[in-house]
């Protein structure tokens, strides 16, 4: 009796992982034996026309790196990366701050910033291309002010960059807020007591 208990328990509990066998499967079978495949291939010569195979070492990654596309490809990368990552964080810890303090107007102020991060690319997408497409909002703005503007700022090498960092801050600086208020209300009101009794400023 207690041997087929043992059995029915050991039984119950790899249930659970005979159910992961088929997703496992699926995972190596496309994920990671094409990656070891792109890998082992990155290493040689072989492209679409060739019979061929032969190994070349890193000179695929060295033509790859002297290439100005690549390198203007990995410079906008870095640019746009360091950029978001600072704009976002500044724009939202001063949103949390000030939205922490003791407003009326608080919740809906803290929803309208917040509204951006659940909007799908495609709106913002259509939004940001209305705003800065050749007769665009933005355009039309500079004009009242005296500003001759009739850029396309998404489709000019000059400014697309610009133009999807700001949109990108835009979307999802509201997100990041969101995560400092939570931890700005975290704080114990004794830590700011301490502190205004020790002096300490705003």
């Amino acid at each position: 009796m207690k041997a087929e208990k043992k059995i029915k328990h050991r039984i119950d509990s790899l249930y659970p992982k005979y159910l992961l066998i088929p997703v496992v499967l699926i995972f190596i079978v496309f994920f990671i034996i094409p990656v070891i495949g792109g890998v082992f291939i990155s290493f040689t010569n072989w492209d679409i026309t060739r019979s061929g195979i032969k190994f070349i070492g890193l000179d695929n990654y060295v033509s790859i790196l002297k290439d100005s596309s690549v390198q203007k490809a990995i410079k906008n990368t870095l640019i746009f990366t360091i950029s978001i990552v600072l704009l976002r964080n500044v724009f939202a810890l001063a949103l949390a701050v000030a939205l922490c303090k003791n407003l009326k107007t608080k919740t809906y102020l803290r929803t309208v910033f917040y509204i951006p991060a659940i909007l799908s690319y495609v709106v913002v997408g259509i939004m940001f291309n209305a705003l800065f497409q050749m007769d665009g909002t933005i355009n039309q703005i500079l004009q009242m002010f005296g500003i001759d503007c009739t850029r396309e700022w998404v489709a000019s090498a000059d400014t697309a960059l610009f133009t999807v960092i700001v949109e990108d801050v835009w979307k999802w600086t509201g997100f990041h807020m969101i995560i400092y208020i939570a931890g700005i209300t975290a704080i114990p009101q004794d830590f700011y007591e301490a502190s205004r009794i020790d002096g300490a400023s705003s």
